[in-house]
């Protein structure tokens, strides 16, 4: 699962100047927010309350949908998060011996504010409005029949003379109740979001020994912004982005540190190897991956400082894996690398990674001109055949597989993919 965990770091969210440039940038718009996170909200809620005079109780019943807007703001994600929807409320006001019951019909709205910054999430300011329209269904005093008749005339008299009261007082009840479930959902709402906050991105970071010092958040009235100072880094300039849904920009040396992190040193069992590449590769655009039975056992271990290294320039993706030892069947060999390369190509048919040039592997350290072994020869014919069954000669990267989860979301496709400078960009636009 590295390839995987690698993915998913890069998965994620413009950025402050700091003294260090930041190795990874991401932006993603309020649209991508509504389109993979907004949903909608049904809920039923028992009424039983005081209120001035009267004790309401009942049930309201409320159906609405959450939606986000980024605010602006050089230092945190700030976001007003906004539940708009309706709500019916089945009640009966007593005071003293008078019971009423009514339809209470609301306008609801609901907007929370939520900061984000390396600390965590937490609730700002929240503001509750619920414009509601009462009207009298029945009323009962208890008393003799020609008494009871003439109390129920009279309440029912009042709705239809003084509705603006009625409403006012209706008005008040939907919205206390609205804040009291603010008040006993927020705290564990802010908790479930703190939780995944530190098991899904900052534990990630301190796992690839990235402190919270180098992440900066900020927020515009359009985008949500993150970006990230990887420690024994050098990243030129960011690129210059465009208006897109989401913009991921990763320079190569973070990439590079990352993999040496990941595999420096170590042996790596090759079908375990194999499904993750396969997997990061599906993300990509790939073949979905699968399992070929029977295949030849075999292992590497990577080189301590650079197992794996990226380059990006001229719109070319190059990936360079330097094994230290392979061990094929029951074999032992010694060290090889390989290169493989990725032109970018854009056109009427799409966004593709194409594997224009032959992989290379060759043994470290060989002259030029200079003959293998025949030992080498076998290796570097099974590490070419490997790798050309295991990197596809293009990868659609407008077929980008995004996480399931993002909903809507998941419908965004590559507009733009560059790889320049040491860069490697990459935006995504809704439909």
């Amino acid at each position: 699962m590295r390839f995987v965990a690698l993915a998913l770091l890069l998965i994620t969210v413009p950025a402050v100047a700091q003294e260090k440039r930041p190795g990874i940038s991401v932006t993603v718009s309020g649209a991508f927010l509504n389109a993979g996170f907004a949903h909608p909200v049904e809920k039923t809620t028992p009424v039983e309350l005081p209120y001035k005079k009267y004790l309401v109780s009942g049930t309201a019943e409320l159906t609405g949908r959450m939606s986000f807007q980024p605010l602006p703001c050089a230092d945190h994600v700030r976001l007003k998060m906004v539940m708009s929807g309706t709500a019916v409320g089945y009640d009966s006001a007593q005071i003293r011996c008078l019971r009423v019951h009514t339809i209470d019909r609301s306008r609801v709205c609901v907007q929370q504010e939520v900061f984000i910054n390396r600390s965590g999430v937490r609730a700002g300011e929240s503001t509750v409005s619920a414009p509601t329209v009462s009207e009298f269904q029945s009323a009962s005093a208890g008393k003799p029949p020609l008494r009871d008749a003439i109390v129920r005339s009279l309440a029912r008299s009042q709705f239809r003379f003084l509705p603006a009261k009625s409403n006012r007082m209706a008005t008040e009840v939907s919205e206390i109740v609205l804040r009291q479930e603010i008040e006993n959902d927020l705290p564990v709402l802010m908790g479930k979001a703190n939780d995944r906050f530190q098991s899904q991105f900052m534990e990630l970071l301190t796992g690839f020994e990235i402190p919270s010092e180098g992440l900066s958040f900020s927020s515009t009235a359009d985008a949500i912004g993150l970006s990230i100072v990887v420690p024994d880094t050098m990243p030129t300039a960011s690129p210059v982005l465009n208006n897109a849904d989401v913009s991921l920009s990763i320079h190569e040396s973070v990439l590079n540190r990352l993999a040496r992190q990941m595999y420096g040193g170590s042996t790596q069992v090759g079908l375990e190897f194999e499904r993750d590449l396969k997997r990061a590769m599906h993300l990509l655009g790939g073949p979905a991956p699968k399992d070929e039975p029977g295949a030849i056992p075999w292992s590497a271990t990577f080189t301590k400082q650079d197992p794996i290294t990226f380059h990006f320039h001229n719109s070319t993706l190059r990936i360079v894996l330097r094994g230290d030892e392979f061990e094929v069947g029951k074999e032992q060999h010694k060290a090889m690398s390989a290169t493989i390369e990725y032109d970018i190509v854009a056109d009427a048919a799409g966004i593709r990674a194409v594997r224009n040039r032959p992989i290379n592997v060759t043994p470290p350290g060989l002259a030029p001109g200079a003959t293998p072994t025949p030992r080498q020869q076998f290796l570097r014919g099974y590490l070419v055949a490997k790798f050309g069954q295991l990197l596809p000669k293009q990868l659609e990267l407008s077929q980008l597989v995004l996480p399931e989860d993002l909903g809507a979301a998941r419908t965004a496709k590559v507009s733009r993919v560059q790889a320049e400078n040491g860069w490697l960009t990459l935006e995504l636009r809704l439909p």
